[in-house]
């Protein structure tokens, strides 16, 4: 799993869930670290805590959801989860083909 800094687009998407489920983000939000999830080039990613190992968390629950259709017309649903300790956990990109997502949405 490759570990970097959350970027821009993704910064875009999460605060849209986030502010449409009425969720507040940390101000340090931007500068986040994620994981990029194994699931075959759709797109999903966790968020990093520092005091936390990945491994070591557990699933709080669902945040907001977001769906829109990849440019080859496959449906794609965004889901954004916190964890247990209301931590933004997942940001999951679930594509119905399983194949690579191709495009992002218009925001």
């Amino acid at each position: 799993m490759k570990r970097r800094k959350i970027n821009s687009y993704e910064i875009k998407i999460v605060e849209k869930i986030a502010k449409d489920a009425k969720f507040s983000l940390s101000k340090d939000f931007p500068n986040f670290e994620v994981i990029e999830l194994e699931d075959g080039s759709m797109g999903s990613i966790a968020f990093i805590r520092n005091d936390k190992l990945y491994e070591e968390r557990k699933l709080g629950g669902v945040i907001g959801k977001f769906d829109y259709r990849d440019s080859d017309g496959i449906d794609i649903l965004m889901t954004l989860f916190k964890d247990s300790d209301g931590f933004l956990y997942e940001l999951d990109v679930w594509k119905g083909s399983l194949e690579p997502r191709i495009s992002y949405p218009e925001l």
